[in-house]
């Protein structure tokens, strides 16, 4: 059984992590639609790469936020802060001033926990290289 993350432009996806990467992906077609891989520091995330289609964006950052916590995600310009103003004034988000940076994080909801859970179906490492060819494509490295 594979849980539904969302129904969105009519496709179904799921969310899938490894390590600590995450990736929404279209189970019908096995096309990547979001990818994130972070970098684990001592007191927070930081991302490492980050792509969408359009979107996915607000929904694998958001799924992030409640990936990284308690620690949090240092906000930098791997994300347009453009899409990080999503998030300035919503409901639930912890925000941290560090010097010049911004940490921001998410207690988790349930809705995440059970995707997280009913996921361990999902062939995480695959779709995991399946999402960094994607970020390799968009980002031609």
């Amino acid at each position: 059984m594979i849980y539904k993350m969302i129904n969105m432009f009519n496709r179904t996806t799921v969310l899938s992590h490894h390590n600590n990467s995450l990736t929404i992906i279209d189970i019908d077609n096995d096309e990547v639609m979001a990818f994130v891989e972070l970098t684990e520091d001592k007191d927070s995330f930081i991302f490492n790469m980050f792509t969408s289609e359009e979107g996915y964006d607000t929904i694998i950052l958001e799924s992030t936020l409640m990936f990284t916590y308690p620690k949090g995600v240092i906000v930098n310009n791997e994300v347009d802060i453009s899409v990080w103003e999503k998030f300035y004034n919503k409901d639930g988000i912890i925000i941290q001033k560090i010097g010049n940076d911004t940490k921001m994080t998410m207690v988790p909801t349930d809705q995440y926990e059970k995707l997280i859970n009913l996921s361990v179906l999902l062939n995480h490492k695959e779709i995991y290289k399946q999402g960094k060819d994607y970020y390799s494509v968009k980002h031609k490295n």
